[in-house]
């Protein structure tokens, strides 16, 4: 608790920190505080739509949150931007996420060469 109001004051002296916004995701993720959680990514998300490490970020706090469609949305994304498979193969917080038969194709998908689909840099619908 005392981390994100230490961030909520940072980014209230500067809130285009985007990076710092997805860290913030993250810590409200992890309390269960999801709501806020989403928010938070999603400002992050809409600053750097192309930045990998809030792309990563929001794969877990989608996750957490349930959506797994917007999950997997932001893991296609990212391994597009740079992101590593293997860092996302072997990420704690995606454990339930690698039973998933879609999300091990895109970690496959790198490991072969072949690049997933592009897509836009929204879900545009929110799927869960």
């Amino acid at each position: 608790e005392r981390a994100v109001l230490l961030m909520r004051d940072r980014l209230a002296r500067n809130p285009q920190q985007a990076e710092h916004r997805a860290r913030l995701a993250s810590w409200l993720s992890n309390l269960g505080r999801q709501e806020e959680a989403l928010a938070a990514i999603q400002e992050a998300l809409d600053m750097a739509p192309h930045d990998v490490h809030c792309m990563g970020t929001a794969i877990n706090v989608f996750e957490h949150a349930g959506r797994r469609g917007e999950a997997l949305h932001w893991a296609r994304m990212a391994l597009q931007y740079g992101y590593g498979a293997d860092r996302m193969r072997r990420d704690p917080e995606l454990r339930a996420m690698r039973d998933d038969p879609e999300f091990q194709a895109l970690l496959d998908s790198q490991r072969t060469g072949n690049s997933p689909e592009p897509l836009n840099p929204s879900p545009g619908g929110g799927s869960s």
